[in-house]
């Protein structure tokens, strides 16, 4: 007789959440590289949310979140400003002058922010097997870039792309304690309502900048509002949860996707 159990298919979801985020995150790197040759970094980072913001503002309207309490409204708008402003636009400055492949790299880096700050606030233990987790990651990143053009640079541009890194793991930390009162779509709600409030002053150069802009571009900048946005960033959210025990949210994978991995994981 076969005593083994099935596995419960709720233990599945955040395997394929991340996944799920790992590619959608990975197909960004070039996304942003063929929006940056038309928009400039702030107007293609107010284009990727002030949609997203309409996407979700519509899921809103239907579902009706909680409004979260002042002091949570402060802290996800540090998260989004964070997460959504500082990351994005540096990265989007990044990939002027660095490569796809380079710049996921250096966002690879992001899970060693994490760690640091991850243990410094939530007093979370950065164990063994994360660690070489870690190292795993950075290096598959490193092979991927490797066979890249652009090669690795430590311009203004590689910079931008460190800073992007280090305020995303920063986010992350933020984040975690703020899913203990409110659900991953609640939060990129509002975090993406605050991002694209934030980049306003963007929009008349969005404007000028989208009436001449080819159609890949705008396709582009389109994706980046569905995909590595929208969908991506509910997973993130679900997988630092209480309910799911995660260093900072993250815990790294092998490097793939475009280099775009160690990034987010989960152990129960």
């Amino acid at each position: 007789m076969n005593d083994r159990r099935p596995i419960p298919s709720a233990g599945l979801i955040p395997v394929v959440a991340v996944l799920g985020a790992l590619v959608l995150w990975a197909s960004a790197f070039t996304a942003i590289r063929i929006g940056i040759r038309s928009f400039d970094p702030f107007t293609l980072a107010f284009i990727r949310f002030a949609f997203a913001s309409i996407l979700l503002g519509a899921i809103a309207l239907v579902r009706r979140p909680r409004v979260p309490g002042v002091r949570d409204l402060m802290r996800i708008a540090i998260a989004s400003l964070l997460l959504f402003v500082v990351y994005n636009v540096g990265v989007n400055i990044g990939e002027r002058t660095v490569s796809a492949g380079a710049a996921s790299l250096l966002v690879a880096t992001a899970p060693l922010f994490t760690a640091i700050i991850a243990n410094t606030i939530l007093r979370e233990r950065l164990g063994v097997l994360r660690a070489i987790g870690v190292v795993v990651g950075f290096v598959g990143a490193a092979i991927v870039v490797s066979d890249t053009s652009g090669g690795l640079r430590f311009d203004v541009g590689a910079i931008a792309v460190l800073v992007a890194a280090g305020s995303e793991a920063a986010a992350f930390v933020i984040q975690k304690p703020l899913l203990e009162r409110h659900s991953p779509r609640e939060f990129n709600t509002y975090a993406l309502f605050i991002a694209a409030a934030a980049l306003l002053p963007a929009a008349p150069a969005a404007l000028g900048q989208v009436l001449v802009a080819p159609l890949e571009a705008l396709a582009a900048a389109l994706y980046l509002a569905v995909g590595p946005t929208t969908l991506a960033y509910g997973p993130v959210g679900f997988c630092v949860a209480p309910d799911v025990r995660v260093p900072g949210g993250q815990l790294p994978v092998p490097a793939a996707c475009s280099g775009r991995c160690g990034r987010v994981g989960m152990d129960r």
